[in-house]
């Protein structure tokens, strides 16, 4: 997403192309991906490959020039077979035999691997096909009475914060009242973003990421409250900090809700959620795989694209399906959207906020702790998750994320260079409080 050095303004557009993104922001789907058997797959990849073609026309060649030089043995092996005889079929005529159906079983193969290939593309075709036809349906009524003034609007409220210094004098307090301004713009264009969003009320919030490194250098007593606040990973041995790789921390500070356009301190509950790590080749069941990560934030934080749920039926679906949890993770994934804190949450959107650099590590700030290679020598780190919920079902109407994701990324923009701000003064405050307590 976005750069200490260089910042991209394109990732929220790439990331609906992205696999993983797609996986997730198609989150109402019950569908369950059911992988063919791997010999199954390898076969597939063999008669699609390019030298498919030459081997079927070689067999074949083959077959026909051995029939053609042992043809004799060919007509008394048919007369043999005819009445069983099999010990009376020459050595030539089972070569031929082995040759003609070799060629059948390689022509045969790659009539199905081209078969299958086409409906895949057909597939895709009508689904990229029906998915465009949704965005010009939107796009029909996009955007909605007053929403590009509101647009405006909004974002000259938040463009000056572009000119704050990363290392200025702004204290803490200050600069959280900024992270809570322009979230706080962000609900309200996700307010607007529908024509019938009438009564409902949009919060959004911004999770920290941590890594190991990064947890560590917190105090005892931040680090023993993170440790109260980490939710859904209840099979693991206390203290939970040291069993997990990274974790995303929400603090009231980074809280904003609105409602009938008024801005104020969100209610949101402060928590903590577990990143575990996965290997790109286990991340999903198109790799055969169930997912090992956590939905909503944790997902986008890992795979760096954007994660959305329509509803919260959807997401233990998800859970259930498609993810490789215990019962007792699930179990309380159920009982927090259920009866718990966020009974308030119906639906949400989770969009990483990242910043690029040259440096594969942001050795420099206390958070960002999930980073990826994104060019020869570019690192994208995630700084942290945008979540943006809704207290009703399908948050921009269901199908609003392909369009809303572009539509705020000069706002994603503005926070990620608010963190990078936040994190060098908490780096500066924490140094000081050293230099004094020595």
């Amino acid at each position: 997403m976005r750069g200490l050095i260089t910042v991209s303004h394109s990732r929220a557009t790439e990331v609906i192309n992205n696999k993983a993104a797609s996986q997730m922001a198609i989150s109402s789907s019950r569908d369950t991906l059911h992988q063919p058997p791997l010999y199954r797959r390898l076969l597939f990849k063999i008669f699609k490959s390019h030298w498919a073609p030459a081997i079927v026309a070689l067999t074949g060649a083959v077959a026909g020039l051995w029939a053609s030089i042992h043809s004799n043995e060919l007509i008394a092996a048919v007369l043999s077979l005819r009445h069983l005889q099999f010990d009376a079929v020459a050595g030539e005529a089972w070569t031929a035999i082995v040759l003609f159906l070799a060629f059948f079983l390689f022509y045969a193969g790659q009539q199905s691997a081209n078969n299958r290939q086409t409906f895949e593309a057909k597939t895709e075709l009508f689904a990229e096909t029906n998915k465009l036809a949704a965005l010009i349906g939107r796009l029909d009524s996009l955007p909605p009475d007053g929403f590009l003034q509101k647009f405006q609007e909004l974002h000259r409220l938040s463009a000056d914060l572009w000119r704050i210094p990363a290392v200025g004098e702004e204290s803490k307090e200050t600069i959280e009242l900024y992270i809570r301004n322009v979230l706080s713009s962000i609900a309200g264009l996700a307010h607007k973003f529908l024509k019938t969003s009438d009564g409902q009320d949009y919060s959004a919030n911004l999770m920290l990421c941590r890594n190991q490194d990064q947890i560590q250098q917190l105090s005892k007593k931040e680090n023993e409250d993170l440790e109260h606040r980490l939710l859904f990973c209840p099979d693991l041995p206390a203290p939970k900090l040291l069993h997990v790789t990274t974790v995303l921390d929400l603090i009231p500070q980074l809280c904003s809700d609105y409602e009938q356009g008024e801005r104020h301190l969100s209610s949101t509950p402060s928590i903590a959620l577990p990143v575990f790590h996965a290997k790109d080749t286990d991340l999903g069941p198109e790799s055969g795989h169930k997912f090992k990560v956590l939905p909503g934030a944790p997902f986008a934080a890992i795979t760096h694209a954007y994660a959305a749920f329509e509803s919260a039926e959807s997401l233990l679906v998800w859970c259930q399906d498609q993810a490789d949890f215990t019962a007792a993770t699930i179990s309380e994934i159920r009982a927090y959207f259920g009866s718990g804190p966020g009974k308030q949450i119906k639906s949400f959107i989770s969009i990483p906020v990242c910043v690029r650099t040259n440096e594969p590590k942001l050795a420099s700030l206390p958070f960002g702790g999930l980073s990826i290679k994104v060019g020869d020598d570019q690192h994208e780190h995630c700084l942290g998750v945008l979540n943006i919920h809704s207290p009703a079902q399908n948050i921009l109407g269901g199908d609003g994320y392909p369009l809303y994701v572009p539509i705020i990324e000069p706002f994603v923009a503005i926070l990620a260079h608010l963190l990078e701000v936040y994190g060098n003064k908490l780096s500066s405050e924490s140094t000081m409080d050293a230099k004094l307590s020595s």
